[in-house]
């Protein structure tokens, strides 16, 4: 769990352990949004904003880092580390998931040399992309284009995304994406939803409904 402390400027990230009946500190840092952990309580991707905008940067050993490249993604090579002076090399980036050595984000491609941006709007203009990275080769592919700003979730198997889409619009709700193909399909329509989580099988899920309930489903059968 995060817990912000110091009226908001600096974020506790804490594990609780069933065994000791109690909370360990992982990493304390100005500021987390998304956390994808991967192979401990301290490893993995978070997302964090920078100056350019939001990005996502590794989390290592509860320290944050900066990517050593960057990635091209149909033909557009960002940092999705981001930055805090040269933003023309820096794409606006989100939700970050882990499954397996594989990395799934949202990239606004069409965000390059607009950053920074000051309004909700301007957000809403860019044309969202889900990308998986494939950390074992460092290779990048957009898997679908996502109607709408979004947060994630990859099954237990890596082979299907949730995202809950908070857009305005008849987008908004909650899509399934089959990462092989990039099919997408609404399975719910009409509500803003964010922050969703699969079942340990896979089959079910469950997703805040406009920040203020839980509400659960059940992903299509193959």
């Amino acid at each position: 769990m995060a817990v912000e402390c110091d009226s908001g400027t600096r974020t506790e990230l804490l594990s609780y352990s069933d065994e000791k009946e109690q909370l360990d500190p992982r990493s304390s840092v100005p500021f987390l949004g998304d956390v994808a952990l991967s192979d401990d309580e301290a490893t993995g991707y978070a997302e964090v904003p920078r100056g350019c905008g939001i990005a996502i940067q590794p989390l290592v050993a509860g320290k944050l880092t900066d990517f050593g490249s960057k990635i091209t993604v149909d033909g557009k090579k960002f940092n999705i580390s981001g930055g805090d002076h040269d933003c023309g090399a820096v794409a606006w980036v989100r939700s970050p998931v882990v499954s397996d050595d594989r990395l799934f984000f949202l990239v606004a491609p069409d965000s390059l040399g607009k950053l920074p941006v000051q309004t909700s709007d301007a957000l809403e203009g860019f044309s969202w992309q889900l990308v998986l990275w494939d950390l074992r080769v460092d290779s990048a592919r957009s898997v679908a284009k996502i109607p709408g700003i979004a947060d994630l979730a990859a099954s237990p198997d890596g082979q299907t995304v949730i995202a809950a889409i908070h857009s305005r619009g008849e987008a908004s709700g909650v899509w399934t994406v089959d990462v092989a193909s990039g099919q997408m399909s609404q399975v719910v329509a009409g509500k803003e939803a964010y922050h969703p989580s699969f079942s340990p099988d896979g089959r079910g899920f469950v997703y805040a409904d406009n920040l203020s309930r839980l509400r659960f489903g059940s992903t299509p059968t193959k």
